[in-house]
């Protein structure tokens, strides 16, 4: 039996377990590329989700942190968009929906892998910057094509700054968007900002109770803003609740 057949089996299982989590939102994420490393992605998912402490208060059965970092701030004073998830748009290296959100003066000149992290290229003038997305427990990449394969449901997402004092990144829109194939869309955006407590001022974390799911049809858009230094970087911690193989 190959790799395929394996994750394929080890998937079920978690899906035919009894899990006592309703997510309460229809929409998920998405997908990626590298179809030897993302099965790898997907099977490391689920055997950390069959062995993983359950959160009390939300039954998770596994996390991941995905950071997207911003190395330079050439392209002064303006917020520069990404996508997260999305196989389907992903296949089009999300020239569609990176369009949709584009500031004025600002080209978007690529979307790359180097089968790990994803990099998004931007261009104003001579000014170029790029916006780079990783995971810390799994390669990115075949973690996005994974979820094109078996729909992940999150139960709830934790938001870190790497400074403290940028809280304007939490008035950038995070809008979960839902597309078809034939170019029906849906969205639905909220604001971190309206999560936050005032305890949560001063340590740069927002802890966000919306559930949603990850699957191939599904993506989150989302802007990172100059922060007046390089590197400023976003954390986005998703915690787990069910992992179902899709057809």
């Amino acid at each position: 039996m190959g790799a395929y057949e394996d994750m394929m089996n080890e998937m079920s299982e978690l899906s035919d377990a009894n899990f006592n989590f309703e997510p309460g939102s229809d929409f998920e994420p998405q997908n990626a590329d590298s179809r030897s490393g993302n099965i790898l992605g997907v099977k490391g998912l689920a055997s950390q989700a069959k062995n993983a402490v359950r959160n009390p208060n939300t039954n998770n059965l596994a996390n991941f942190n995905i950071q997207v970092t911003r190395p330079t701030r050439a392209i002064v004073g303006v917020s520069l968009p990404f996508v997260l998830f999305g196989y389907q748009e992903e296949q089009n290296l999300y020239k569609s929906l990176i369009t949709s959100i584009l500031p004025a003066g600002v080209t978007f000149t690529s979307y790359t892998t180097n089968g790990i992290a994803s990099t998004f290229t931007y261009t104003s003038g001579a000014n170029v910057d790029t916006i780079v997305v990783t995971c810390k427990e799994y390669p990115y990449v075949p973690l996005v094509y994974s979820s094109s394969v078996n729909r992940f449901e999150v139960a709830y997402m934790r938001y870190r700054l790497s400074v403290t004092t940028q809280i304007a990144q939490y008035d950038e829109a995070f809008t979960f968007v839902k597309r078809n194939m034939f170019g029906i869309t849906e969205t639905n955006p909220i604001n971190i900002g309206s999560y936050q407590k005032p305890e949560d001022y001063n340590t740069g974390i927002v802890n966000v109770p919306v559930a949603y799911n990850v699957g191939k049809a599904k993506s989150i858009t989302h802007s990172i803003i100059d922060s007046g230094a390089a590197n400023f970087s976003i954390t986005i911690s998703m915690f787990v609740s069910k992992v179902v193989t899709q057809d």
